[in-house]
């Protein structure tokens, strides 16, 4: 008896937990997109929007699991054309082993990107930084990343 009320227990707020995040993934992947687009367009934009829009990827991308809010960061860094910070490199990489699959490819055009332009210590850490994601994405991710049959990349 003591047993099924403890399950019982759990299971509402489990479902709960899912449903509230299907939720924000939904109302925040709007204004997330836009939020990329705008600083797409325009080449940039605040500090303060990009960490917060940064954040909340980050937190749906642990919570959800799906490399695509991952990505987003890194969409996101492109479009601000900034450096990875290494916290943000440390959060990156919390991220990774949480999520289902990445875009190594974009992660190494970034690492790439980083170190082509204004050349600066901080600049090729981050580059460091994101080439090594892309290396352990690489390992985790390897079945996903194999060529179709009968293609070659």
């Amino acid at each position: 008896m003591i047993r099924e009320r403890r399950n019982q227990g759990r299971k509402p707020y489990l479902s709960w937990h899912l449903s509230s995040l299907v939720l924000a993934s939904i109302l925040l992947r709007e204004h997330l997109a836009k939020l990329l687009e705008e600083a797409v367009e325009s080449g940039g934009g605040s500090e303060a929007t990009r960490t917060t829009a940064a954040a909340f990827a980050l937190r749906l991308a642990h919570e959800t699991c799906k490399g695509e809010w991952f990505d987003y960061v890194i969409d996101l860094l492109r479009a601000h054309r900034v450096a990875c910070s290494p916290e943000l490199a440390r959060k990156l990489s919390s991220a990774l082993s949480k999520v289902d699959g990445v875009d190594v490819r974009k992660l190494e055009g970034y690492a790439d990107e980083l170190r082509s332009t204004r050349p600066s210590l901080d600049r090729m850490k981050a580059a460091q930084h994101l080439q090594e994601l892309a290396n352990a994405a690489r390992t985790k991710h390897r079945a996903s990343l194999r060529p179709l049959p009968g293609r070659r990349e």
